[in-house]
């Protein structure tokens, strides 16, 4: 079920892992959105399961997708929306896949590294990981929403009042928490804010 994988639909994990309610963690970021109009394509045949349950998922999606294309404008996200006739099916996304490759889909963000980027909002709920180039943990998980801001060498980091550690330094790859920069590092009860050291960015 929904809620045994994200909790409540209304639930702090469940908004903290939607696209559409943290557009701001995708600044830096390049993104390909791809949504069908939940109308079956009968060059593929009739199928019960997709021209019916396909078709009303899909026609849900295209809602989701539409408004997600309209925040990540307004955020200013570089994105690729690309709506087709289709619906919730395999056949579908085996046909988008060529053309999200060909768009360049292992293309270089913007932002050439992660710890280029100086001026973020990010949201989450993860016990550890890697807010672009900050690797972070928290002393017990959250149990609400944690924004961790960046304004220049300005850090910030809002949520429950919870023991967080920022490690600058963290390798794009690693969201294990962990910094490269040790001498950086510092830990503090949220709210947090830190003016981190030059050589610290």
């Amino acid at each position: 079920s929904y809620e045994a994988i994200w909790g409540p639909v209304y639930g702090a994990y469940a908004t903290v892992n939607n696209p559409i309610k943290t557009v701001e963690n995708f600044k830096g970021s390049r993104l390909y959105v791809y949504t069908g109009n939940g109308v079956p394509d009968a060059s593929y045949g009739f199928n019960f399961d997709q021209w019916t349950q396909g078709a009303a998922i899909e026609g849900a999606a295209v809602l989701q997708n539409t408004r997600f294309d309209l925040l990540l404008s307004q955020a200013g996200v570089p994105h690729v929306f690309k709506l087709r006739g289709g619906v919730h099916a395999w056949p579908y996304w085996k046909r988008e896949l060529p053309v999200a490759i060909k768009w360049g889909l292992f293309g270089a963000p913007p932002v050439a590294s992660s710890a280029a980027a100086t001026r973020w909002m990010y949201k989450t709920m993860a016990p550890r990981g890697n807010a672009w180039g900050l690797g972070y943990t928290f002393a017990t998980k959250p149990t609400a929403a944690v924004t961790i801001e960046r304004d220049g060498n300005v850090v910030k980091a809002t949520g429950p009042s919870i023991e967080v550690t920022i490690n600058p330094g963290a390798a794009d790859a690693d969201a294990s928490g962990a910094g490269t920069k040790p001498q950086c590092s510092f830990t503090a009860t949220m709210p947090v804010v830190r003016t981190l050291p030059e050589g610290c960015r």
